[in-house]
């Protein structure tokens, strides 16, 4: 990442009901080099999810809360929320990512010099996972192995398409959602 961009990344996260895992994931988020902002939306959790984030913002400023009423019809709650935080986003590149995750030190660094040397208009990845329980340990590593047959990672890196998983983390430059007037896969009108 060139050093002369600093706060290059508005962070974007849709987050329902992740009380358990806010403060893990915005302290992860607040300690990345090349952060211009943290928006986390809040889609009508009904858990401390709102309070949590609120009382974290004294630790993380670069932290902005939005919070979602209602739904628009026809819309869904994730994508939703990710459409109105790329739409207050004021970096120069989106990671949208989802509330369940850590984000290790220096990733978002790593993942900004990777789009720079590749060109790249998205990066879409798939991170480790955690998995204590027999069931996914089991699970898991087949789902990625399916996804890996059906969408063969040079076939999707050369061909221009594009696959991203439940638990993928994607990194857009903000130019080409803002044109599109929506948050990358959205099918859905815009609100």
């Amino acid at each position: 990442m060139s050093q002369n961009y600093p706060g290059l990344v508005s962070i974007i996260v849709p987050a329902r009901n992740e009380e358990a895992n806010l403060e893990c994931l915005v302290r992860s988020l607040a300690a990345q080099r090349g952060v211009r902002e943290i928006l986390i939306v809040d889609d009508q959790s009904e858990d401390r999810t709102l309070e949590i984030l609120e009382a974290m913002k004294a630790e993380a400023p670069l932290l902005r809360v939005l919070h979602i009423d209602s739904l628009p019809e026809g819309w869904l709650g994730k994508t939703y929320a990710v459409t109105v935080a790329a739409r207050e986003a004021a970096g120069d590149w989106l990671l949208f990512t989802d509330a369940d995750t850590e984000h290790l030190p220096g990733s978002l660094a790593a993942l900004l010099e990777l789009a720079e040397r590749e060109g790249a208009d998205l990066l879409s990845l798939s991170p480790g996972q955690v998995t204590p329980t027999w069931w996914e340990k089991a699970i898991i590593p087949l789902v990625y192995v399916n996804l890996a047959r059906l969408y063969r990672f040079e076939e999707v890196s050369e061909s221009g398409s594009a696959a991203a998983g439940e638990r993928s983390v994607s990194l857009n430059p903000a130019s080409g959602v803002r044109a599109r007037g929506r948050a990358p896969g959205n099918s859905q009108r815009d609100p």
